[in-house]
């Protein structure tokens, strides 16, 4: 099993995550919180206010696919699977469409029942909804 390509999978796992986020992203700004985090075993979101149905969806969705990928690796037993988001909300800046953008890093942080972390991040300015 090739640690590369368990890194590929975790960042594929946050590119899934970032391509959608505007809804997380946007309630980060409205917050002015500068971290979230999220569950993707467990489905569950920190702050708990960023807890909507068309996030939980987003999750839902990047956890099937970490699934998913994770077939082709049958002696790998997960255990951590979360995404990090971290940005500046006073970085934003409003678009004449009510659209925000904002640098942001997302990191997918998965482990496996030995202990054997892996990891994939994506930095962009990102798109958020107020």
């Amino acid at each position: 099993m090739s640690l590369r390509r368990l890194n590929g999978v975790a960042y594929s796992i946050a590119h899934k995550f970032a391509a959608s986020a505007e809804f997380f992203i946007g309630l980060a700004v409205s917050h002015t919180v500068s971290r979230g985090e999220a569950d993707l075993l467990t489905i569950s979101v920190r702050p708990a206010d960023f807890a909507i149905e068309r996030n939980l969806n987003l999750l839902c969705l990047c956890r099937e696919s970490l699934l998913t990928q994770m077939r082709r690796f049958p002696a790998v037993r997960l255990v951590r699977a979360h995404l990090v988001l971290e940005l500046d909300p006073a970085a934003a800046e409003h678009k004449p469409d009510g659209t925000l953008s904002v640098p942001v890093r997302i990191t997918a942080l998965i482990e496996d029942d030995r202990g054997s972390p892996w990891s994939g991040t994506v930095e962009s300015r990102a798109l958020g909804v107020v």
